[in-house]
């Protein structure tokens, strides 16, 4: 299984090639593995007289104010933002005749529930969720996915917007992705939304303190911002045990080794941290799990 990238440069290579001689290929701008949405995809922009256009995401701009479940919100800056390269992306089709195309490490709203969930998790029958209106209400609803297609298509483009989600051709997503939902069985500790969004709450404060900090400067060649590539760069490692090890009671108590505790001891460590931090104790069951996973691994770790 490839660790912490989608990309198949790496994929067969062990968690120790990966982040020591994979890392670049997989996380860096100039590879395949980006998360995102193509080039003919469409947002809600509007403009400064209250207007409301349909817009290209590959004209999108830090700063536009672009449709999410929430009315409008600025783009500050971008995970992606390339024309033109081919990337590998997953289809959804509604019975109501939408189609969203994006890759399937992105987060998409499904189910009954409206939870963030991996694209490529998506099955025909499942629920996604809809704008009611391109006209910045913020209301959706439900909408059954008819069909799933894998395609090709030009572009890569992650915008990240100061509410945190985006609605695209119709359906409601996420702005960020590869990070899985943290859990205990069933019960959610703390959705990947979530942690995406406190993971990038840095970013988002600075640049509203220093609009420049997110200008095309701060952007890669490829259109990454720095901060995303810091965060790919020096927490590849976390991203790997999260893409396996999301699920702390299956990691603990089903199928423990050193690596599935480690795992769980860092992700619980990291929750914590960015929830006190940025989500202002609002997951304040996160400690008290905390310190129960604590007790549980050092039960069930020591020894391996």
């Amino acid at each position: 299984a490839a660790y912490a990238c989608v990309c198949q440069t790496c994929a067969g290579d062990s968690f120790a090639q990966v982040q020591f001689l994979c890392r670049r290929r997989c996380f860096s701008g100039d590879s395949n593995c980006a998360q995102c949405f193509p080039d003919d995809a469409e947002v809600s922009v509007e403009l400064r007289g209250g207007a409301v256009v349909a817009r290209a995401m590959s004209m999108v701009r830090v700063g536009d104010r672009v449709l999410t479940d929430m009315g409008f919100s600025k783009v500050y800056a971008f995970m992606d933002h390339l024309e033109g390269t081919e990337a590998d992306y997953v289809q959804v089709s509604t019975e109501s005749g939408l189609s969203l195309a994006l890759t399937a490490e992105h987060l998409v709203y499904a189910h009954e529930d409206r939870r963030a969930v991996l694209a490529g998790s998506l099955g025909e029958g499942d629920v996604v969720w809809a704008a009611r209106s391109p006209n910045g209400t913020g209301d959706v609803s439900p909408a059954r996915v008819a069909n799933i297609a894998r395609t090709s298509k030009r572009g890569r483009h992650a915008p990240l917007t100061e509410h945190g989600t985006i609605v695209v051709n119709g359906l409601l997503a996420s702005s960020y992705a590869h990070i899985q939902t943290l859990r205990w069985g069933e019960f959610q500790i703390m959705s990947a939304h979530d942690l995406g969004k406190y993971m990038h709450e840095p970013l988002r404060l600075a640049c509203g303190f220093e609009p420049d900090l997110c200008s095309t400067k701060w952007h890669t060649a490829e259109g990454r911002h720095l901060w995303t590539q810091f965060i790919l760069d020096h927490f590849g490692w976390l991203q790997a045990m999260n893409e396996h090890h999301s699920d702390l009671r299956a990691a603990l108590l089903e199928r423990p080794s050193a690596y599935s505790c480690l795992a769980v001891a860092s992700q619980v460590a990291a929750a914590s941290l960015l929830s006190l931090t940025f989500g202002f104790g609002s997951n304040f069951w996160v400690f008290g799990i905390a310190l129960g996973v604590k007790k549980i691994v050092g039960r069930q770790c020591v020894a391996k």
